[in-house]
């Protein structure tokens, strides 16, 4: 009996390209005897509603069209209530928008006729899921799962400035762009945290990053040795760079080496806490999220993956 396959799709994602990346893959499939249908969302938050009602009418694998905003949506849609929907459901990945980072960090073929063959051979790998726990802008409790990385300080502060700007210029340049010129903005701030129950720690930072993936901001390797199945968050702490330090070791954040400077360093965790009197900004796989205090945690092996990591 073949799977009941459901497409969520982000029709404004990669330029409007997502139903042309889309129609070829169905193409692929059909040739595989296998069929699907699609949902296309029509405003933000959309992905997670239509994920959800897919899920609860017997879905079996979702397949996402779009950039990491829409994935992120979508894992968003695998949970209800604080508790997984079904454990049983495939997870599958057309990468197609202005941030494809999640994928990127896969290092896996993205083209549609291997994502049709990921699904016809049903092999897959659980993942982690994170997930934290924020205070709005409106200062309600808020939580929400991610799939890639969240982050909070600098890059708080950056998505909150280029939202609408990663459309226009797409991801590696806005974020480049956001960068430079939310250097000149930005203050490092003086944090309080906290790694698993260990004791209380303090610092002055410049960002700090709780990586479930590898990659971010079109393409910074800020964590590239993070595993999506190891229960465990790649925590890295980027310390008090001043500006001059910051656009002299930019390289590094697309290299893969910031854990390497002096002033930075990389370790692990099921979770971190994060709090501050200074004001501090959150985001999550690209959207920004709210303010501290902050709670990232690692909730191990929880989605199906069909696109494969190494």
């Amino acid at each position: 009996m073949e799977p009941k396959i459901v497409g969520i799709i982000n029709p404004v994602a990669g330029h409007r390209k997502t139903r042309q990346v889309w129609l070829e893959f169905t193409r692929e499939l059909n040739k595989k005897g296998l069929f699907c249908s699609a949902r296309e969302t029509d405003s933000p938050g959309a992905a997670i509603n239509l994920t959800r009602s897919a899920i609860k009418e017997g879905a079996e694998v979702i397949v996402v069209v779009g950039g990491d905003g829409t994935l992120s949506e979508v894992v968003n849609g695998f949970f209800e209530d604080g508790k997984l929907l079904n454990s049983a459901v495939k997870l599958a990945i057309l990468p197609k928008g202005t941030g494809t980072d999640f994928y990127r960090g896969l290092r896996v073929s993205h083209k549609p006729a291997d994502v049709a063959d990921f699904i016809e051979k049903g092999e897959t790998v659980k993942i982690d899921v994170g997930r934290h726990s924020y205070i709005s802008i409106d200062g309600e409790e808020c939580q929400r799962y991610f799939a890639n990385i969240a982050d909070l300080g600098y890059g708080g502060a950056l998505i909150e400035r280029i939202n609408g700007l990663t459309k226009l210029l797409g991801g590696s340049a806005a974020y480049l762009l956001g960068l430079l010129y939310n250097l000149f903005k930005y203050k490092n701030v003086n944090l309080k945290f906290r790694l698993d129950d260990g004791d209380e720690q303090q610092g002055t930072f410049l960002a700090v990053i709780a990586a479930n993936g590898r990659c971010f901001g079109g393409g910074m390797w800020i964590a590239p040795d993070a595993e999506l199945a190891d229960g465990l968050l790649d925590c890295v702490f980027v310390g008090d760079l001043s500006k001059i330090e910051v656009l002299g070791n930019i390289h590094r954040l697309y290299n893969g080496t910031i854990k390497e400077h002096p002033k930075a360093f990389t370790t692990h965790a099921r979770k971190l806490e994060v709090w501050s009197e200074d004001h501090v900004l959150v985001e999550a796989d690209g959207e920004f999220s709210g303010k501290l205090a902050v709670t990232f945690e690692i909730i191990p092996a929880q989605i199906n993956l069909l696109n494969r990591a190494d």
